[in-house]
Protein backbone atom coordinates (compact mmCIF):
# COMPACT_ATOMS: atom_id res chain seq x y z
CA UNK A 1 0.00 0.00 0.00
CA UNK A 2 1.39 3.41 -0.95
CA UNK A 3 1.83 6.35 1.42
CA UNK A 4 -1.20 8.23 0.07
CA UNK A 5 -3.56 5.34 0.79
CA UNK A 6 -1.95 4.83 4.21
CA UNK A 7 -2.62 8.48 5.16
CA UNK A 8 -6.12 8.41 3.73
CA UNK A 9 -7.07 5.36 5.74
CA UNK A 10 -5.78 6.87 8.97
CA UNK A 11 -7.72 10.06 8.19
CA UNK A 12 -10.83 7.90 7.88
CA UNK A 13 -10.24 6.40 11.31
CA UNK A 14 -9.48 9.80 12.90
CA UNK A 15 -12.80 11.09 11.59
CA UNK A 16 -14.51 7.93 12.80
CA UNK A 17 -12.99 8.25 16.27
CA UNK A 18 -14.00 11.92 16.37
CA UNK A 19 -17.58 10.99 15.51
CA UNK A 20 -17.55 8.16 18.07
CA UNK A 21 -16.23 10.30 20.94
CA UNK A 22 -18.78 13.02 20.25
CA UNK A 23 -21.51 10.39 20.51
CA UNK A 24 -19.99 9.07 23.75
CA UNK A 25 -19.84 12.52 25.36
CA UNK A 26 -23.39 13.28 24.19
CA UNK A 27 -24.58 10.05 25.77
CA UNK A 28 -22.78 10.84 29.02
CA UNK A 29 -24.29 14.33 29.06
CA UNK A 30 -27.62 12.90 30.23
CA UNK A 31 -27.32 11.47 33.77
CA UNK A 32 -29.68 8.65 34.62
CA UNK A 33 -32.08 10.76 36.70
CA UNK A 34 -32.49 13.22 33.80
CA UNK A 35 -33.70 10.66 31.26
CA UNK A 36 -37.28 10.55 32.51
CA UNK A 37 -37.50 14.35 32.12
CA UNK A 38 -36.38 14.40 28.50
CA UNK A 39 -38.77 15.13 25.63
CA UNK A 40 -39.56 12.00 23.62
CA UNK A 41 -37.47 13.15 20.64
CA UNK A 42 -34.37 13.54 22.83
CA UNK A 43 -35.09 10.24 24.56
CA UNK A 44 -35.14 8.53 21.16
CA UNK A 45 -31.87 10.27 20.16
CA UNK A 46 -30.32 9.02 23.40
CA UNK A 47 -31.43 5.46 22.56
CA UNK A 48 -30.09 5.85 19.01
CA UNK A 49 -26.65 6.94 20.25
CA UNK A 50 -26.43 4.03 22.68
CA UNK A 51 -27.42 1.55 19.97
CA UNK A 52 -23.97 1.66 18.39
CA UNK A 53 -21.52 4.16 19.92
CA UNK A 54 -19.55 1.68 22.08
CA UNK A 55 -19.58 -1.07 19.42
CA UNK A 56 -18.17 1.60 17.10
CA UNK A 57 -15.30 2.34 19.52
CA UNK A 58 -14.56 -1.36 19.83
CA UNK A 59 -14.65 -1.77 16.05
CA UNK A 60 -12.15 1.08 15.62
CA UNK A 61 -9.80 -0.65 18.08
CA UNK A 62 -10.02 -3.89 16.12
CA UNK A 63 -9.51 -2.05 12.84
CA UNK A 64 -6.34 -0.34 14.04
CA UNK A 65 -5.00 -3.57 15.51
CA UNK A 66 -5.48 -5.49 12.25
CA UNK A 67 -4.33 -2.60 10.08
CA UNK A 68 -1.16 -1.71 11.95
CA UNK A 69 -0.34 -5.28 12.94
CA UNK A 70 1.71 -6.41 15.95
CA UNK A 71 5.17 -5.04 15.18
CA UNK A 72 6.66 -6.08 18.55
CA UNK A 73 7.03 -9.34 20.41
CA UNK A 74 3.93 -10.49 22.25
CA UNK A 75 5.43 -9.45 25.61
CA UNK A 76 6.19 -5.95 24.34
CA UNK A 77 2.75 -5.71 22.76
CA UNK A 78 1.04 -6.59 26.05
CA UNK A 79 3.32 -4.22 27.97
CA UNK A 80 2.39 -1.34 25.64
CA UNK A 81 -1.32 -2.08 26.00
CA UNK A 82 -0.94 -2.27 29.79
CA UNK A 83 0.66 1.18 29.86
CA UNK A 84 -1.92 2.68 27.52
CA UNK A 85 -5.07 1.12 28.98
CA UNK A 86 -4.53 -0.14 32.52
CA UNK A 87 -2.14 2.47 33.93
CA UNK A 88 -4.69 5.27 33.34
CA UNK A 89 -7.39 2.93 34.68
CA UNK A 90 -5.54 2.30 37.95
CA UNK A 91 -4.19 5.81 38.48
CA UNK A 92 -7.36 7.74 37.67
CA UNK A 93 -9.48 5.33 39.73
CA UNK A 94 -7.24 5.95 42.74
CA UNK A 95 -7.39 9.72 42.21
CA UNK A 96 -11.17 9.73 41.90
CA UNK A 97 -12.06 7.28 44.66
CA UNK A 98 -11.88 9.56 47.72
CA UNK A 99 -13.55 12.61 46.07
CA UNK A 100 -16.35 10.28 44.86
CA UNK A 101 -16.79 8.94 48.40
CA UNK A 102 -16.96 12.46 49.82
CA UNK A 103 -19.57 13.51 47.23
CA UNK A 104 -21.54 10.26 47.39
CA UNK A 105 -24.51 12.16 48.80
CA UNK A 106 -24.98 13.67 45.33
CA UNK A 107 -24.03 10.57 43.33
CA UNK A 108 -26.35 8.09 41.65
CA UNK A 109 -23.85 5.35 42.55
CA UNK A 110 -22.52 6.16 46.05
CA UNK A 111 -19.29 4.59 47.30
CA UNK A 112 -18.17 3.48 50.75
CA UNK A 113 -14.78 4.51 52.10
CA UNK A 114 -13.11 1.12 52.56
CA UNK A 115 -10.29 -0.89 51.07
CA UNK A 116 -12.72 -3.60 49.95
CA UNK A 117 -14.80 -1.00 48.10
CA UNK A 118 -11.69 0.31 46.33
CA UNK A 119 -10.53 -3.18 45.33
CA UNK A 120 -14.03 -4.07 44.13
CA UNK A 121 -14.18 -0.90 42.01
CA UNK A 122 -11.00 -2.03 40.25
CA UNK A 123 -11.74 -5.75 39.86
CA UNK A 124 -15.38 -5.19 38.92
CA UNK A 125 -15.11 -2.43 36.30
CA UNK A 126 -18.88 -1.86 36.13
CA UNK A 127 -18.62 -0.69 39.77
CA UNK A 128 -15.76 1.71 39.05
CA UNK A 129 -16.20 5.27 40.37
CA UNK A 130 -16.19 6.30 36.69
CA UNK A 131 -18.76 3.92 35.26
CA UNK A 132 -17.66 4.08 31.64
CA UNK A 133 -14.09 3.07 32.53
CA UNK A 134 -15.26 -0.53 32.12
CA UNK A 135 -14.07 -0.15 28.52
CA UNK A 136 -10.36 -0.04 29.48
CA UNK A 137 -9.83 -3.47 31.13
CA UNK A 138 -12.36 -4.97 28.71
CA UNK A 139 -10.34 -3.86 25.69
CA UNK A 140 -7.08 -4.92 27.37
CA UNK A 141 -8.36 -8.48 27.86
CA UNK A 142 -9.48 -8.60 24.23
CA UNK A 143 -6.02 -7.46 23.15
CA UNK A 144 -4.48 -10.34 25.10
CA UNK A 145 -5.79 -12.58 22.31
CA UNK A 146 -3.68 -10.65 19.79
CA UNK A 147 -2.04 -13.72 18.20
CA UNK A 148 -5.47 -15.31 17.76
CA UNK A 149 -6.87 -12.27 15.94
CA UNK A 150 -3.81 -12.15 13.73
CA UNK A 151 -4.05 -15.84 12.88
CA UNK A 152 -7.79 -15.68 12.17
CA UNK A 153 -7.19 -12.85 9.72
CA UNK A 154 -5.08 -15.22 7.62
CA UNK A 155 -7.62 -18.05 7.43
CA UNK A 156 -10.11 -18.84 4.70
CA UNK A 157 -13.34 -16.92 4.08
CA UNK A 158 -15.51 -19.75 5.41
CA UNK A 159 -13.48 -20.14 8.59
CA UNK A 160 -13.77 -16.42 9.24
CA UNK A 161 -17.50 -16.54 8.48
CA UNK A 162 -17.97 -19.41 10.96
CA UNK A 163 -16.04 -17.54 13.65
CA UNK A 164 -18.09 -14.39 12.99
CA UNK A 165 -21.29 -16.40 13.35
CA UNK A 166 -20.05 -17.91 16.64
CA UNK A 167 -19.27 -14.48 18.12
CA UNK A 168 -22.62 -13.12 16.93
CA UNK A 169 -24.39 -16.02 18.68
CA UNK A 170 -22.42 -15.24 21.87
CA UNK A 171 -23.58 -11.62 21.67
CA UNK A 172 -27.21 -12.53 21.10
CA UNK A 173 -27.43 -15.38 23.63
CA UNK A 174 -25.37 -13.62 26.37
CA UNK A 175 -24.00 -16.87 27.90
CA UNK A 176 -21.89 -15.11 30.56
CA UNK A 177 -24.26 -12.26 31.38
CA UNK A 178 -23.70 -12.48 35.17
CA UNK A 179 -19.89 -12.84 35.15
CA UNK A 180 -19.01 -9.34 36.34
CA UNK A 181 -15.46 -10.09 37.52
CA UNK A 182 -13.06 -8.11 35.28
CA UNK A 183 -16.19 -7.44 33.21
CA UNK A 184 -15.76 -10.81 31.50
CA UNK A 185 -19.41 -10.62 30.43
CA UNK A 186 -18.49 -7.38 28.60
CA UNK A 187 -15.49 -9.04 26.99
CA UNK A 188 -17.71 -11.74 25.46
CA UNK A 189 -20.31 -9.12 24.59
CA UNK A 190 -17.90 -6.92 22.59
CA UNK A 191 -15.65 -9.53 20.97
CA UNK A 192 -17.81 -9.52 17.84
CA UNK A 193 -17.33 -5.79 17.26
CA UNK A 194 -13.56 -5.96 17.70
CA UNK A 195 -13.54 -8.81 15.19
CA UNK A 196 -15.73 -6.80 12.79
CA UNK A 197 -13.05 -4.10 12.97
CA UNK A 198 -10.42 -6.68 12.00
CA UNK A 199 -12.59 -7.82 9.08
CA UNK A 200 -13.11 -4.24 7.90
CA UNK A 201 -9.36 -3.60 7.96
CA UNK A 202 -8.63 -6.78 6.00
CA UNK A 203 -11.33 -6.08 3.40
CA UNK A 204 -11.29 -2.30 3.49
CA UNK A 205 -11.13 -1.48 -0.21
CA UNK A 206 -13.87 -3.92 -1.17
CA UNK A 207 -16.27 -2.46 1.37
CA UNK A 208 -15.45 1.23 1.02
CA UNK A 209 -16.14 1.22 -2.70
CA UNK A 210 -19.79 0.84 -1.67
CA UNK A 211 -19.67 2.85 1.56
CA UNK A 212 -18.25 5.90 -0.25
CA UNK A 213 -21.54 6.38 -2.10
CA UNK A 214 -23.96 8.94 -0.68
CA UNK A 215 -26.84 6.61 -1.42
CA UNK A 216 -25.27 3.97 0.82
CA UNK A 217 -24.93 6.43 3.68
CA UNK A 218 -28.58 7.48 3.53
CA UNK A 219 -29.78 3.88 3.27
CA UNK A 220 -27.75 2.90 6.34
CA UNK A 221 -28.87 6.01 8.24
CA UNK A 222 -32.51 5.24 7.47
CA UNK A 223 -32.05 1.67 8.69
CA UNK A 224 -30.50 2.77 11.99
CA UNK A 225 -33.39 5.17 12.52
CA UNK A 226 -35.99 2.52 11.69
CA UNK A 227 -34.41 -0.15 13.91
CA UNK A 228 -34.47 2.17 16.91
CA UNK A 229 -38.23 2.58 16.63
CA UNK A 230 -38.64 -1.13 17.35
CA UNK A 231 -39.71 -1.45 21.01
CA UNK A 232 -38.03 -3.78 23.48
CA UNK A 233 -34.42 -4.85 23.89
CA UNK A 234 -34.11 -8.05 21.85
CA UNK A 235 -30.40 -8.78 21.42
CA UNK A 236 -30.83 -9.82 17.80
CA UNK A 237 -32.27 -6.40 16.91
CA UNK A 238 -29.59 -4.71 19.01
CA UNK A 239 -26.86 -6.58 17.19
CA UNK A 240 -28.24 -5.68 13.76
CA UNK A 241 -28.66 -2.04 14.83
CA UNK A 242 -25.06 -1.92 16.12
CA UNK A 243 -23.59 -3.41 12.93
CA UNK A 244 -25.58 -1.08 10.69
CA UNK A 245 -24.66 1.87 12.93
CA UNK A 246 -20.99 0.95 12.52
CA UNK A 247 -21.29 0.75 8.72
CA UNK A 248 -23.25 4.01 8.66
CA UNK A 249 -20.46 5.68 10.69
CA UNK A 250 -17.76 4.38 8.33
CA UNK A 251 -19.80 5.73 5.41
CA UNK A 252 -20.14 9.07 7.22
CA UNK A 253 -16.36 9.23 7.61
CA UNK A 254 -15.96 8.52 3.90
CA UNK A 255 -18.40 11.31 3.02
CA UNK A 256 -16.57 13.75 5.31
CA UNK A 257 -13.26 12.86 3.70
CA UNK A 258 -14.67 13.12 0.19
CA UNK A 259 -16.06 16.62 0.77
CA UNK A 260 -13.00 17.74 2.75
CA UNK A 261 -14.99 18.10 5.98
CA UNK A 262 -12.29 16.76 8.28
CA UNK A 263 -12.99 18.81 11.40
CA UNK A 264 -14.08 15.59 13.16
CA UNK A 265 -10.52 14.30 12.84
CA UNK A 266 -9.40 16.98 15.34
CA UNK A 267 -11.61 15.40 18.01
CA UNK A 268 -10.51 11.98 16.82
CA UNK A 269 -6.87 12.76 17.59
CA UNK A 270 -7.87 13.54 21.20
CA UNK A 271 -10.58 10.87 21.48
CA UNK A 272 -8.77 8.82 24.13
CA UNK A 273 -7.96 11.84 26.29
CA UNK A 274 -11.58 13.00 26.03
CA UNK A 275 -12.70 9.53 27.06
CA UNK A 276 -10.40 9.47 30.09
CA UNK A 277 -10.96 13.03 31.33
CA UNK A 278 -14.50 14.01 30.34
CA UNK A 279 -15.97 12.59 33.56
CA UNK A 280 -14.37 15.36 35.64
CA UNK A 281 -15.88 18.47 33.98
CA UNK A 282 -19.13 16.64 33.27
CA UNK A 283 -19.54 15.57 36.91
CA UNK A 284 -18.75 19.09 38.12
CA UNK A 285 -21.26 20.57 35.68
CA UNK A 286 -24.13 18.26 36.67
CA UNK A 287 -23.35 18.57 40.38
CA UNK A 288 -23.24 22.35 40.39
CA UNK A 289 -25.88 23.24 37.80
CA UNK A 290 -28.43 20.43 38.15
CA UNK A 291 -28.19 18.97 41.63
CA UNK A 292 -27.25 22.07 43.67
CA UNK A 293 -28.56 25.05 41.66
CA UNK A 294 -31.44 23.06 40.12
CA UNK A 295 -31.09 24.61 36.68
CA UNK A 296 -33.11 23.06 33.82
CA UNK A 297 -31.67 19.75 32.67
CA UNK A 298 -31.03 20.92 29.10
CA UNK A 299 -28.75 23.73 30.32
CA UNK A 300 -26.84 21.31 32.54
CA UNK A 301 -26.62 18.81 29.66
CA UNK A 302 -25.29 21.44 27.28
CA UNK A 303 -22.66 22.47 29.84
CA UNK A 304 -21.71 18.80 30.30
CA UNK A 305 -21.38 18.33 26.56
CA UNK A 306 -19.21 21.40 25.92
CA UNK A 307 -17.01 20.97 28.99
CA UNK A 308 -16.70 17.22 28.42
CA UNK A 309 -15.23 17.79 24.96
CA UNK A 310 -13.06 20.87 25.24
CA UNK A 311 -11.63 20.76 28.78
CA UNK A 312 -9.98 17.34 28.20
CA UNK A 313 -8.48 18.65 24.95
CA UNK A 314 -7.05 21.69 26.77
CA UNK A 315 -5.73 19.40 29.53
CA UNK A 316 -4.09 17.13 26.96
CA UNK A 317 -2.43 20.05 25.17
CA UNK A 318 -1.29 21.62 28.44
CA UNK A 319 0.02 18.33 29.84
CA UNK A 320 1.96 17.62 26.66
CA UNK A 321 3.49 21.10 26.65
CA UNK A 322 4.24 21.70 30.32
CA UNK A 323 3.99 18.37 32.19
CA UNK A 324 5.00 15.80 29.59
CA UNK A 325 6.15 13.32 32.25
CA UNK A 326 2.46 12.82 33.08
CA UNK A 327 1.45 12.09 29.47
CA UNK A 328 1.24 8.37 30.17
CA UNK A 329 -1.51 8.97 32.76
CA UNK A 330 -3.82 10.32 30.05
CA UNK A 331 -2.80 7.94 27.30
CA UNK A 332 -0.49 10.28 25.39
Amino acid sequence: MNATNFTKRLDDIDILKGWAILLVVMGHSVPGDMISNMPSVLAWAYKWIYSFHMPLFMMASGFLFAYKGAKNTYGKFVSNKFKRLLLPYFIITLLVFIPKVILSHYALRPLQFSLSSLIESILYPRDNPILFFWFLPTLFIIFLAGPLWKRLGQLSFWTQAAFTFLLAVCYISQPFLNVRFLNLCGVIHYLIFFWIGCLLANNYQKLTDWLEKKTSFFILLALTVALNFIPGSDFTIRFIAAVIGILMSVSLAKQALKFNQQWLSFFGRYSYQIYLLSWFPQSLSVLLLYRILHWPFFIASLAMLISGIFIPILCAIGTNRYFSRFNIVIGQ
